[in-house]
């Protein structure tokens, strides 16, 4: 029971990370769809820019 409600508060407190960023207007949403979809290697330019993989760039101010 006890592993049953850690997991469930980590949940929860995962889902509350995302959800409290987007509302403050902090939520950089290429960068976390890059994380998310496996994009393991990825370089960051001054530009705020995400380079995926070395070959693909993502424009991260696009929401």
């Amino acid at each position: 029971m006890a592993e049953c409600r850690s997991l469930v508060n980590v949940t929860g407190n995962a889902v509350a990370v995302v959800v409290v960023s987007a509302w403050e207007g902090e939520l950089d949403r290429s960068k976390m769809h890059a994380v998310l979809y496996g994009a393991r290697d990825q370089r960051v330019s001054i530009d705020g820019s995400v380079t995926l993989n070395g070959s693909q760039s993502v424009d991260s101010k696009v929401h």
